[in-house]
């Protein structure tokens, strides 16, 4: 019985070693994988970084004065439209 145990415990040990080399190769694998993404990834930043943005401040520009009448009424008085006319 004694080498009976021998055996199975000597066949676990093979078994051990293909699970840790197995791991060791997935773990690779993934290292792999990941680091090809984040090359792609810092190409992509590094585009986005050399493409002007548009200016969103660019609008026409209005002199415009706020007034309150003798009654409380509120008028805003637009001096370009008034100049257009």
């Amino acid at each position: 019985m004694t080498t009976e145990k021998l055996a199975t415990s000597g066949d676990a040990l093979p078994g051990l070693f293909a699970s840790a080399f197995e791991y060791l190769v997935d773990t690779g694998q993934r290292s792999v994988l990941f680091l090809d993404v984040m090359r792609e990834r810092g190409i992509q930043y590094r585009e986005h970084l050399a493409e002007t943005a548009p200016n969103v401040l660019n609008y026409a520009e209005s002199m415009c004065y706020f007034t309150i009448g003798f009654h409380g009424d509120i008028e805003l008085l637009d001096l370009v439209d008034r100049l257009a006319v």
